[in-house]
């Protein structure tokens, strides 16, 4: 039977030799030497991808800034172009914030040179950390930025400073300002002050108002600025004042029973264009009710002779005045001109605002005062047997301010009721204008009675009793007082009595050209204007 032993690892048997044994492990051991020696120099030295680098390869991170302190306005560029590699080596950047409200860095947080604006909630510090790395080898360093803020100043102000209840008040912070040239937001807040509106909100650089009509004193306004940080306050004072109106109503006013009595206080006025309102009071005279359809000019009719004593009060709503007339009502005067001796005669020539005449003055002053046949004073003078004489004063033409359907209003101007739409309305229209062109009314009160007693107004075209149109105005005698005009009273003259004519009489039947009136009608209404009764 065989036996084994055991050498090293080794199972040997009985029949070892270790003569043999011991030239197998040589080989061995020269083979493994062998192999060992070609491996180690097959690589000439060098070391593996994940052996380290040698100790001299750096990589060196700078980061710095083109501004580190600003505000939030300021546009802050991070700059690392200046890091580097010891061997040359490009380099990757990536910045990245360490502190402060985050921003977005531009054009990227991976750029060599990277840009942001700051919060605009935030002042404080930023902190950016900047990492370069060539792939193995990295470095990093830091940069610290201050954002700071200074808070605005607020300026009210106030345009006008003071003023009445007209005025319109406009607040401004125009002059606000932030030293950073941060945007401003306001607010304007009211103190003192009955309330009032804020155009076009409390929330503008500029704001308007209009104060409440009953309230004069002062209004506070306190103006608050902010910055989105820091804010500003500052105050404003406007003076609202009030002067107290002045009742004016016209004097001596003259009028007639049943006829239209118009008081007149439209001349009351309020120094500060304040509107005013009217109150009328009868203190005196037989009552009346007042028409107060236009309250400054209200109206009556008397039923009788006597005095109407009237106050007017006027209110601004704050301060009133008051101012008193006594309306005169008197029966009708008929002055009649005098019908013996020398009459001077006045006669006043009117044109409508639409039509053009076809005479001339001189045209009217041969036919009716030229000393010549077939004139209007020749005829008197032939009909008295020399005892009495006409001479007279032909002005015009004057233009009134209206259409001729505006005095005729389509019933020949004769309705009182229709005043001012009638002839009376007309008469007083030329008289007035004949007053501010010059004429001197005391010439013809040829009696001395205090009455022009010789008034002839002729209109342009011709009239009702010759066309029976409507639309023509009539030819009539009358006096101021019932056509509900007024009396005027003229270079110490009252003028109420006048005769109404027209220019023209019925065109020639064969050329249709327009034709003087004939002395006929002129002849006539000047014998009423002498008291004579029409038939």
């Amino acid at each position: 039977m065989k036996r084994k032993y055991k050498v090293g690892w080794f199972m040997c048997s009985r029949r070892f030799k270790p003569r043999a044994v011991f030239s197998f492990y040589l080989g061995l051991f020269l083979l493994g030497a062998a192999a060992a020696s070609c491996g180690g120099g097959g690589g000439g030295g060098g070391s593996s991808d994940n052996e380290p680098p040698p100790p001299d390869h750096t990589v060196t991170a700078v980061a710095y800034a083109n501004i580190y302190t600003g505000s939030r306005r300021t546009l802050f560029v991070l700059d690392g172009s200046q890091s580097s590699d010891s061997s040359g080596q490009a380099l990757n950047y990536q910045w990245s914030q360490g502190l402060g409200p985050s921003v977005v860095l531009s054009p990227s947080a991976a750029s060599a040179v990277a840009s942001f604006y700051p919060a605009l909630d935030y002042a404080g510090d930023y902190v950016f950390v900047l990492t370069v790395a060539n792939g193995s080898v990295s470095g990093s360093d830091s940069v610290r930025l201050t954002v700071t803020n200074q808070a605005p100043t607020a300026l009210a102000g106030a345009t006008p400073s003071a003023g009445t209840r007209q005025t319109v008040f406009t607040l401004s912070a125009s002059q606000s300002q932030d030293p950073d040239n941060d945007p401003l937001l306001y607010q304007w807040d009211q103190v003192a002050g009955p309330s009032v509106l804020l155009q076009p909100s409390s929330t503008a650089a500029s704001v308007s108002f209009l104060p409440e009509p009953g309230y004069t004193g002062d209004y506070l306004f306190h103006l608050t600025v902010d910055d989105g940080l820091a804010v500003s306050g500052d105050s404003v004072r406007v003076r609202v004042d009030n002067s107290g109106p002045v009742a004016q109503v016209v004097q001596g006013i003259f009028g007639y029973p049943k006829q239209k009595i118009v008081l007149d206080g439209s001349a009351s006025q309020d120094p500060d264009g304040d509107p005013l309102q009217f109150n009328w009071t009868q203190l005196s005279g037989a009552t009346v009710a007042l028409d107060l359809s236009v309250p400054s000019r209200p109206s009556f009719t008397a039923d009788a002779y006597g005095n109407y004593v009237f106050q007017l009060t006027v209110s601004d709503g704050l301060l009133s005045s008051s101012a008193q007339t006594t309306i005169h009502v008197i029966a009708p005067e008929f002055h009649v001109a005098p019908a013996k001796g020398q009459n001077r005669v006045l006669v006043l020539l009117a044109n409508f605002a639409d039509t053009s005449p076809s005479f001339y003055a001189q045209d009217f002053q041969n036919l009716l005062f030229a000393d010549t046949a077939l004139t209007m004073r020749d005829y008197y003078r032939t009909v008295s047997y020399g005892q009495f004489d006409l001479v007279g004063d032909v002005v015009g033409w004057f233009n009134l301010s209206h259409p001729k359907s505006y005095y005729n209003n389509n019933n020949k101007g004769t309705e009182p009721k229709d005043y001012p739409h009638n002839l009376w309305s007309l008469v007083e229209e030329a008289v007035d204008l004949a007053e501010a062109q010059g004429v001197d009314f005391s010439n013809y009160d040829n009696d001395g009675d205090g009455w022009v007693d010789s008034l002839i107004v002729i209109h342009q075209g011709m009239d009702y009793q010759r066309s029976g149109d409507m639309n023509e105005l009539a030819t009539i005698q009358t006096v101021f007082s019932l056509g509900r005009a007024q009396t005027r009273y003229y270079d110490g003259k009252k003028i109420e009595y006048f005769t109404l004519c027209p220019e023209q009489r019925r065109p020639d039947p064969v050329s249709g050209a327009p034709r003087i009136m004939d002395i006929s009608t002129y002849v006539r209404e000047y014998a009423y204007l002498m008291g004579m009764k029409r038939s």
